[in-house]
């Protein structure tokens, strides 16, 4: 655009030195001037149409460049957000690794403390009265024997039978328990006894007429019953009590499995029902 005005220029300067000469035919002086005006209105129209369409065009490209920097602030949040997501991932990761590992050492920790988790459950079950073992046969006879055979279980599944028999086992130790057993309280003398079991801390014993009772004991070798047929009639009552079939009372039972003594005898307050078994 420069280089065309001064192109205008030179003409004009030309024109005016040859409007100031002597022209050499008729008309060439107002032909020329007509010319440089010609030309002149064209530059100018020329200028304006450049000047519009530079207009347009920056409008279009500033219009661009807010575009772009929208676009550059858009990616460099995304960017920010993605850094942000990484850094929260590795520490994420570097948490669960660190809880892997110690999970880890704590399940290699377990086969030991199983095994002896095992063997005291084996020397429980045995303490167990052959009325009340039923609900823990299964996981019994799925409990390794003994510490080689732990070792085709997996660890999980040991955990699991190990939990569920001392949940079990505490149930049955928080519990009255009612039932029949076929008792031997001498050599050559068994027959079936209607049994009364606080817990698994002691059982009363008492025959269907009343006349044969027996204190029991839990022990290594399973349970130990001692005769004792003072306390008849007081289990009697304490399993009747516990049945509802009669009204709810104290009742006197020894905790000592001396033989041939009455509860009064033995000096010591025997357990009451618990407030299930002493409800009419």
């Amino acid at each position: 655009m420069r280089t065309r005005l001064f192109c205008f220029l030179s003409l004009a300067i030309t024109a005016t030195a040859a409007v100031g000469a002597e022209p050499a035919f008729p008309f060439t002086r107002l032909s020329t001037f007509e010319s440089l005006v010609t030309e002149w209105a064209r530059i100018r129209l020329q200028i304006a149409d450049e000047k519009r369409d530079w207009n347009d065009k920056e409008a279009a490209w500033q219009t661009e460049l807010e575009l772009l920097r929208t676009e550059v602030q858009s990616l460099q949040k995304a960017i920010n957000d993605l850094t942000q997501s990484q850094d929260a991932a590795q520490k994420s990761q570097a948490e669960f690794l660190a809880g892997k590992e110690r999970m880890e050492a704590a399940l290699a920790a377990l086969p030991p403390i199983l095994d002896r988790a095992e063997a005291h459950l084996r020397e429980l079950a045995r303490a167990i009265p052959r009325s009340l073992l039923a609900p823990l046969d299964k996981p019994l006879r799925e409990m390794p024997s003994t510490p080689a055979e732990g070792v085709r279980l997996p660890v999980s599944r040991r955990l699991q039978i190990v939990i569920s028999l001392y949940t079990q086992i505490e149930t049955l130790q928080h519990n009255v328990h009612i039932g029949k057993e076929t008792l031997a309280l001498a050599p050559n003398r068994s027959r079936e006894m209607d049994v009364l079991y606080l817990g698994l801390a002691r059982g009363f014993a008492v025959s269907s007429d009343d006349r044969t009772a027996a204190v029991g004991t839990p022990s290594s070798d399973g349970w130990k019953w001692t005769p004792n047929d003072a306390i008849g009639p007081a289990a009697r009552r304490a399993i009747a009590v516990f049945n509802r079939e009669r009204v709810a009372e104290l009742v006197d039972l020894p905790l000592q499995s001396a033989p041939n003594k009455t509860p009064s005898e033995s000096g010591t307050r025997g357990a009451q029902p618990p407030p299930t078994a002493s409800t009419p």
